[in-house]
């Protein structure tokens, strides 16, 4: 008698910046799903109100991002196990949850505390590990403590008067708890510094300042697997600007990938290894994204944490995976796996 499918949820939408982002993300998730799972939408909107789908159809898509349908019925979270019903799916039958949401309710582990509620398992970082990568000052406090090499910076509360330019030469300012290109505002030595501030605390009551780093910029990214964390080959981020939103979603020609082959095997066992490091140290599971600075004078550096990186058709996670010969279909299956134990 054949075993019936384990339901796969796959969360996106959501109330943060880059809900636009995080269903581009759902469908490829959707796209790649293995044979022994059913995948259905969940999808939250804006008010964290939920509905199911099975399809597509409750969302426009353009390009690397998309939109959801106003009109689409959402109901409260609580309603759920009544809207499974209606794909005859029972709230205690295996269900595991795919985590898409980038940004408020999925990378500060909101996500998590929701849905264990009803008994399931979700991908990715746990609550707690989840909420410490999204703060970025947290992260690099964490990461420091332990010798790995961060940014330099500093951090400033809403409250504080009288902020002073910390660093010489361009800086970029920064909300701690926001997507990665959320609010954040390179400063030139000519630009008004505490006007750059108050736009960042707009997003949140915690920014933090960093030089600007002149150099490269390099990701790995990390999967972990029945035999422990892995790392895939290093990629390269090549921009004619720094990588903002628009220049990472809406344009088509500045921007350009490819993997690091110009640097020794050593320095590229170094990145690989520190990746898996920084993951480690944060208490991570899953799958993450580690984003690196290596300066002109040979310097490294962790620039960030994603713990849900994206997966549309210009991310670096699922990308860098094919270049180590992993399709997305075996690349969803571990990382469901791993979270369906």
């Amino acid at each position: 008698m054949l075993q019936p499918k384990t339901t796969c949820l796959i969360a996106t939408g959501g109330p943060g910046h880059e809900s636009v982002v995080s269903l581009v993300s759902a469908g490829y998730a959707f796209k790649n799903m293995p044979s022994w799972v059913r995948p259905l939408f969940l999808v939250f909107n804006q008010q964290e109100e939920v509905c199911l789908f099975e399809d597509f159809s409750f969302c426009t898509v353009d390009g690397n991002l998309a939109r959801l349908h106003e009109d689409i019925p959402v109901f409260p979270l609580h309603r759920l196990p009544e809207l499974l019903k209606q794909f005859s799916i029972e709230v205690s039958s295996k269900i595991i949850v795919f985590q898409a949401i980038h940004g408020h309710l999925g990378e500060d582990g909101s996500i998590v505390d929701r849905m264990k509620v009803f008994g399931w398992p979700v991908t990715g970082f746990s609550a707690q590990s989840s909420m410490v990568c999204f703060d970025k000052v947290l992260t690099k406090l964490i990461l420091s403590s332990k010798g790995i090499p961060v940014v330099p910076y500093r951090w400033y509360l809403a409250h504080e008067q009288n902020l002073k330019r910390p660093f010489s030469g361009p800086v970029f300012v920064k909300p701690a708890r926001e997507g990665s290109s959320v609010g954040v505002l390179r400063v030139s030595e000519s630009d008004d510094f505490n006007q750059a501030l108050d736009e960042a605390f707009k997003f949140d009551h915690k920014v933090l300042v960093e030089p600007e780093i002149l150099g490269r910029e390099l990701e790995v990214a990390v999967l972990k697997t029945k035999t422990g964390w892995q790392a895939s080959p290093v990629g390269e981020i090549s921009k004619s600007t720094w990588y903002s939103f628009s220049e990472k979603y809406l344009s088509t020609t500045k921007t350009s990938t490819g993997l690091v082959r110009d640097l020794s095997e050593d320095t590229i066992n170094r990145i690989r290894s520190m990746a898996i490091e920084v993951v480690t140290v944060l208490e991570g599971s899953g799958f993450a994204r580690v984003d690196f600075f290596l300066s002109d004078q040979g310097e490294l550096f962790v620039n960030e944490v994603n713990t849900i990186p994206g997966m549309t058709g210009i991310s670096m996670f699922p990308w860098l995976w094919e270049q180590a010969g992993v399709s997305g279909l075996q690349l969803m299956d571990t990382i469901l796996r791993e979270c369906a134990g």
